[in-house]
């Protein structure tokens, strides 16, 4: 459904106020904007007195659980979508990285007045449009700021708890505001949160102090890998199968790498995270960071803090695209190391 933000805004609004069973589902293995954007949603649906069901496939207790609905939201789903009215899908990107692609995909075939209304939150660029209500803004920091937006558009009331769902959703997707995707309106919506009680110096701490071990793992497996190229200001840093394998093994995950299937545990919002960071080198005017999830295939970040660069430009010569300061690519190929680094093969 294509129409403009408000217009869409209001529909969306209609719907959750009027569904007697309302489900609000985010991407496997959630990240901190997916977990806010459905307590957000929730709370919401709850000021509205719906009945409301939630799931985040792969969901850790921790580090979210000071979020009010965090504790309501299952780590798998077992029910049936045709018990619902509406579903609400956030910050998923594509549709497999819900976890129920096939269930949603038996639901669509199926005539409108015979199933639930799809919607979806989301600022990632699109994949492909399969919603029957696409809200999609990929100009903004996180999906929590499309829902911020949402809120204001249909005069939702901000309490403390969905404020701190909010900011909680930007700080994580903006680095604590220290990524390029920062822009000068996701500071002024951080700030609304604050007015509106948003616990800017517990959320930062909590998210500070709680990081997972395979984050630090492959943190630490990228900064090692990193290189500069002086010449053209240009950073980057690889995680090859090998690093990834080393990082699930020692974070726990030991049965997803006999079972060689990495997609249920690595994520490319974690791989954003670390290239956002590395965009912040001083003297870099781009970076890229490209790692191998399967065997002759290569998924390459890129980032840049540059004013004047619009680094999509060379992740559509690669064969991939984005936005001006935040792209991405995939390649054929395998990584093999070389006296300077390493090559695609």
């Amino acid at each position: 459904m294509t129409m403009g933000s408000e217009d869409q805004f209001k529909i969306a609004a209609n719907k959750i106020k009027n569904a007697n069973r309302l489900l609000v589902l985010g991407h496997i293995n959630p990240d901190g904007d997916a977990i806010s954007a459905v307590n957000a949603i929730a709370l919401i649906a709850q000021s509205f007195n719906r009945q409301i069901d939630a799931f985040c496939i792969n969901k850790k207790d921790e580090p979210f659980s000071f979020l009010p609905f965090t504790n309501k939201i299952s780590n798998s789903f077992s029910g049936k979508l045709s018990d619902y009215d509406v579903v609400v899908v956030v910050d998923c990107g594509a549709l497999s990285r819900t976890g129920i692609q096939d269930l949603i995909e038996e639901e669509l075939k199926k005539t409108s007045s015979t199933r639930p209304f799809f919607i979806e939150f989301d600022h990632h660029p699109q994949v492909h449009a399969w919603a029957d209500l696409e809200i999609r803004q990929p100009e903004l920091s996180a999906t929590c700021e499309v829902i911020y937006r949402f809120c204001k558009s249909q005069k939702i009331k901000f309490d403390r708890d969905l404020a701190d769902s909010i900011l909680t959703g930007i700080l994580t997707d903006t680095g604590n505001f220290f990524y390029p995707n920062t822009s000068s309106e996701t500071i002024t919506i951080a700030s609304k949160m604050m007015e509106f009680g948003a616990r800017f110096a517990k959320i930062s701490s909590w998210l500070k102090n709680n990081q997972d071990l395979l984050t630090i793992k492959l943190w630490g497996l990228a900064l090692e890998n990193l290189r500069f190229n002086p010449k053209y200001g240009f950073a980057f840093s690889v995680l090859t199968r090998e690093d990834l394998k080393t990082a699930m093994m020692a974070a726990g995950h030991q049965d997803a790498v006999l079972r060689n299937d990495f997609s249920q545990i690595l994520h490319s919002d974690l791989f954003g995270d670390i290239a956002g960071f590395l965009s912040n080198i001083s003297g870099a005017k781009a970076v890229m960071l490209l790692r191998q999830d399967a065997p002759g295939k290569l998924k390459g970040g890129l980032r840049t803090s540059s004013s004047d660069i619009d680094i999509s430009l060379l992740a559509r010569q690669l064969g991939g695209g984005g936005h001006a300061k935040a792209s991405g690519f995939e390649l054929a190929g395998d990584l093999e190391k070389a006296d300077e680094g390493w090559r695609v093969v």
